[in-house]
């Protein structure tokens, strides 16, 4: 009888080892994609699920083009159609294309800084002076001062401070992405360094004022396929206005008071909703060029037209500054192909 119960014992451990996940209980295997059209110097990664809903990723072999490849990630530098499959315990997975495109329209990239602020903000001048270093470094960034507790808050403002979540002041966003680091003035080389980038949007930007009328027409080259939503976002700024500046700090000669201190890129108003308008899903294509025009009487909180000007910005399902652009009144700005 012992052994009879031994040679038993024996064969259920031999059983149970047989269904073990990693055993040949496994009869298919899926193969997925991070995503299956890509542009040239993109990445790829591959995945693999066991019928029983294993994840097999990290164990399984992957082949290109009937070629195995180390690790799980891809980036390719040829254009084409490339076929990928995956082996796991001699089952194979099912074959997926992956579409790799040419290289779209890059373009010079302009980032935005937004600078929530205000009179009454002792520390906010080191973002003014911050502005003025980054003015100085490049024609490029695009500076927009969003003021709050004073007589320069919009209602436009406080919908921005509060899709952001803006508490305290001051705050400088950088292309509604992350904020600047403080002190601000030592850390200009982070949205300096942003202008070197490519951006895979453009923008051209045409002004006209006949009269107390604005027209404005916006157009959006696509330097590649966005499946997610693209948004347009078109405000007025304003330069020139003087206000007492409270000053805790040492920049503009340490004054506690900075009287008549000149604020310039004021957020006046807002022609789009502050998070933008829904440029259709239709129009965000690769190589297709998007056109908006706006016809508008000056608003009344403009103190002086010679001192507008309009900023379009581009911004990503995550919000995110994809690209923006300036003009002045009765200029054009063309599209900036690199």
């Amino acid at each position: 009888m012992k052994v009879t119960k031994l040679i038993y014992l024996f064969l259920v451990m031999i059983s149970l080892a047989g269904c073990s996940p990693e055993g040949n209980s496994i009869q298919s295997i899926t193969l997925t994609l991070s995503n299956d059209k890509i542009e040239i110097g993109e990445s790829v990664t591959f995945s693999v699920t066991a019928e029983n809903g294993q994840n097999l990723s990290a164990k399984a072999k992957y082949f290109v083009n009937g070629t195995q490849i180390s690790g799980r990630d891809l980036t390719p530098d040829v254009p084409g159609i490339y076929s990928i499959k995956a082996t796991y315990n001699n089952v194979t997975s099912n074959v997926v294309n992956l579409e790799v495109e040419a290289l779209g329209t890059r373009f010079q990239k302009r980032p935005v800084l937004e600078d929530y602020t205000g009179t009454w903000c002792g520390w906010c001048p080191r973002v003014a002076y911050a502005i003025e270093l980054l003015e100085d470094a490049t024609d490029f960034a695009i500076p927009i001062a969003i003021h709050r507790g004073d007589t320069m808050e919009t209602t436009y403002a406080k919908k921005l401070l509060s899709a952001f979540n803006v508490e305290g002041f001051p705050t400088a966003f950088v292309d509604r992405d992350f904020k600047m680091s403080a002190p601000e003035p030592n850390n200009v080389t982070q949205i300096t360094d942003l202008t070197k980038e490519d951006a895979v949007a453009g923008l051209y930007f045409k002004s006209s004022l006949s009269g107390n009328t604005i027209k404005l027409k916006v157009k959006a080259q696509f330097g590649k396929d966005f499946d997610k939503d693209v948004k347009l976002v078109v405000v007025i700024l304003e330069d020139g206005i003087k206000e007492d500046q409270k000053n805790y700090t040492s920049y503009f000669n340490g004054d506690a008071v900075l009287v008549d201190f000149v604020h310039n890129h004021v957020l006046r108003y807002a022609i789009t909703p502050v998070l933008g308008d829904a440029i259709p899903a239709s129009e965000t294509k690769k190589n297709n060029i998007y056109t908006k025009e706006y016809s508008l009487t000056v608003p009344e909180i403009i103190t002086d037209t010679n001192k507008m000007s309009f900023v379009a910005i581009l911004v990503d399902h995550n919000k995110k500054v994809i690209n923006a652009r300036s003009v002045k009144v009765n200029e054009t700005e063309e599209f900036e192909i690199k």
